[in-house]
């Protein structure tokens, strides 16, 4: 395998170096000023295992690395632009000399491949690369997750793999690279496989949520670090009582007996901030279903499928199915529900919209109503 790695910064140089310790033949790629002091050894990194004489070529022309390479892996910098957004300068910049270079490369049998270790905005491939390079390479969208100081590391031992190709594009080439870094622990079975928008979304999701589980300990922590031991906290957060897996799938608003009970005591006692705009948040999602309802069926006989907390259990306390109720009957409408414990009347007719709070319910409502507004999906 043969991979030219464009950009050799904080990023790039361990990437070309790990992949050139894992077997894979690397021809590095950056501007002419880094690339001489590169060749020169005047450089100096914090990253343990990049220090000169680097295990690969570089150079700073791209048609060199085309015509020796069946792909590149982009890493250049992406620093903050203006209107919180990702300055995307120098990104543009090697798109438009990949395109150029690929352009004039004479046609070959296997199209080149070209992957997006940059952290960008979702969407970037989309509208910034694909359009450039389509005629000439397939674009993947690989987010990866890495701290400064221990880049090569990280890359053998991600958190996760995530690829963002068009479905039409066969990603096993990408399989194949991730398996050289990561070596006999790799499995594809691992691999997050997506479109490139959707790759992109997940990269700054998921540090975005690293950073509010930072900020509540955070806050916590100021609030109660004289009352209650923080140490333990944390390490009961660290091995397993975040409960990994669970909650995870996207749906309505929660309810049930627990969690917004729960929720409002620990406001009400810890007076947390994010605590508290996540019971707001909560509610706002309640309010904006029946919104949504009120204002696209105002005519309509409505029927909630689902009124106890849990489909099967037969407890209705702050279940999701009785607010929605509670707030539709406060502006007027004239609502019934549909369960299997609790007292129901089922629908059936024209002029009815079911709107499923639980997934059991689904094809029910499907039957029996004329719409279905489904809030798991």
């Amino acid at each position: 395998m043969k991979v030219a790695v464009i950009g050799l910064g904080k990023l790039g140089l361990p990437v070309a170096v790990t992949l050139s310790l894992a077997g894979v033949q690397v021809i590095g790629v950056d501007l002419r000023e880094r690339i001489t002091e590169l060749a020169m050894q005047n450089f100096s990194t914090f990253e343990e295992g990049c220090n000169a004489p680097l295990p690969f070529e570089i150079t700073d022309d791209y048609t060199t690395a085309v015509s020796h390479t069946e792909g590149a892996i982009i890493c250049v910098n992406t620093p903050d632009g203006s209107d919180n957004n990702i300055d995307l300068t120098q990104l543009r910049s090697v798109v438009k000399e990949l395109r150029q270079t690929l352009e004039a490369r004479p046609k070959r049998d296997m199209r080149y491949k070209v992957l997006i270790f940059s952290t960008v905005m979702p969407g970037t491939a989309d509208k910034e690369i694909i359009p450039e390079l389509e005629s000439y390479a397939d674009v993947y969208s690989c987010p990866v997750w890495i701290a400064m100081g221990q880049v090569i590391r990280d890359l053998r031992n991600p958190p996760a793999i995530v690829i963002g190709v068009d479905s039409e594009v066969d990603p096993w080439w990408v399989y194949d690279l991730y398996e050289k870094i990561i070596g006999p622990d790799f499995s594809p079975k691992s691999i997050v496989k997506t479109d490139n928008k959707t790759a992109e979304f997940i990269k700054l999701a998921h540090n975005a949520w690293c950073t509010m589980k930072m900020s509540f300990l955070g806050e916590i922590g100021d609030l109660w670090k004289d009352k209650i031991d923080m140490n333990m906290l944390s390490y009961f957060f660290q091995n397993g009582g975040e409960r990994p897996g669970a909650f995870w799938n996207y749906g309505p608003a929660f309810g049930g007996p627990c969690f917004p009970r729960d929720l409002r005591y620990f406001v009400d006692y810890s007076q947390s901030a994010m605590a508290a705009q996540a019971l707001r948040v909560n509610m706002e999602r309640i309010i904006d279903v029946v919104d949504r309802l009120t204002d696209s069926y105002p005519t309509h006989r409505l029927v909630i499928y689902g009124s106890t907390y849990k489909y099967g259990v037969p407890n209705f306390e702050n279940a999701l199915g009785q607010e929605l109720y509670r707030i539709l009957a406060s502006r007027g409408r004239s609502v019934i529900t549909v369960d299997l414990i609790g007292k129901h009347s089922l629908a059936d007719g024209a002029n009815i919209i079911g709107i499923v709070c639980q997934k059991e319910y689904l094809e029910m409502a499907k039957h029996q109503c004329e719409e279905v507004v489904d809030l798991w999906s």
